[in-house]
């Protein structure tokens, strides 16, 4: 199986070579990858805001042709010939997720990579820092991701800056003003009516409080991962407050589907939703585990509320922590009990100082204007 690996890494290095170099020009394009066929997340905000300002640099996605995208877009299919002959043409390469060591890909000299990632104030170990915590356990052990080709990282923490460099060994060039994909969540005011379209697309009411639960993946169980909070007790629980709260349920995009018994509570399952980000901004509340969406979340200095019910089966068989979430100033529940008892007087936490807590934990730097230094630097790179 590794040797066939080897075989079609090694077809697709050629092959990008090839693209490469019989190129007759390389055109002023830019290459969107984000988590490998989604049209969401830091590359979706940084597209969009591109077109605004340089609709004539041409925008490559690797996308499924089902998916839907802005019409100025081209498509490529996730892993197709056509998706590598595209990226060995293109200027500027803009991904959230990383290639592995053994993957194949080849940069030729004149492209400009930016990497923009897509958790950088996360919980879980990842990369070279997990393997060397957990071994063998670790899913992508034998995949470790290839930053050598990097050119600039995006990050908006000291916390994003050391998981560059101890969990990909990245020691290159970071643009230290944020994730674009937040830059709305600095700014949720300014994005209210785009945040009542959201809504109105998601069919709620106006008047009705968003619970968004939200649980990472497991990697046991990526399948039919079972909701680990009781929703209908959850829901109780917050509408003791004289409240009508509505619940978005959000399977991770690794989690194939979460099973949900549909008695529980009424709710919708948004799972199939593009962008997390666009959840983020309309949510209320956040119900996570794991998730770097918590720390991303906190930015709007509304509640979020982290439920540990699998903690110390998660350490042992699943990621490494790189820290105790009580550490930052996250409200923690580790069973369904402790986690009512937090709803019912949710609103007696002050909310911006926690929020100022975890940010300071982290040493946020977020600027709200990520996006825009990141399409300067891509309309200066596809000129040259």
């Amino acid at each position: 199986m590794k040797f066939k690996k080897r075989i079609k890494a090694l077809a697709k290095n050629v092959y990008m070579r090839f693209c490469y170099y019989t190129a007759s020009s390389h055109t002023k394009t830019v290459f969107f990858n984000s988590f490998n066929g989604q049209y969401s997340d830091n590359p979706r905000a940084i597209s969009e805001y591109l077109h605004e300002i340089a609709p004539e640099i041409g925008q490559v996605w690797v996308l499924p042709y089902h998916v839907s995208a802005p019409n100025y877009i081209r498509k490529v299919k996730p892993r197709s010939a056509q998706a590598f002959k595209a990226m060995a043409r293109a200027s500027v390469w803009v991904m959230n997720c990383g290639y592995g060591v053994n993957d194949g890909i080849y940069k030729g000299k004149s492209i400009f990579y930016i990497q923009t990632w897509h958790g950088d104030r996360g919980f879980k170990r990842i990369g070279y820092s997990a393997a060397e915590a957990m071994g063998r356990k670790y899913k992508d052990y034998d995949d470790l991701p290839d930053m050598h080709a990097c050119d600039l990282c995006v990050s908006a923490s000291e916390f994003g800056e050391m998981v560059y460099n101890k969990s990909m060994r990245y020691s290159g060039e970071i643009l230290k003003e944020g994730s674009p994909r937040n830059d709305k969540l600095l700014h949720v005011v300014n994005y209210a009516n785009e945040a009542d379209r959201i809504r109105k697309s998601l069919g709620i009411d106006k008047g009705d409080k968003i619970l968004l639960y939200a649980p990472t993946f497991r990697d046991y169980n990526r399948t039919n991962q079972a909701c680990s909070i009781d929703l209908s007790q959850t829901l109780g629980a917050l509408r003791q407050n004289g409240e009508q709260w509505i619940c978005l349920i959000r399977s991770h995009s690794e989690a194939k589907s979460l099973r949900v018994n549909q008695t529980d509570a009424e709710y919708i399952d948004v799972s199939a939703y593009s962008d997390m980000a666009d959840l983020l901004l309309i949510a209320d509340l956040l119900i996570t585990d794991y998730s770097s969406c918590a720390p991303d979340f906190v930015l709007t200095e509304r509640p979020v509320v982290l439920t540990l019910f699998d903690e110390e089966e998660y350490k042992n068989q699943m990621r490494a922590l790189w820290f105790e979430p009580e550490e930052a100033g996250f409200l923690v529940a580790r069973q369904q009990e402790e986690l009512n008892n937090i709803l019912r007087k949710l609103y007696t936490y002050d909310h911006r100082k926690i929020a100022d807590a975890v940010n300071k934990y982290y040493k946020v730097y977020e600027t709200g204007t990520a996006t825009r230094s990141l399409c300067q630097i891509i309309i200066e790179k596809t000129n040259k």
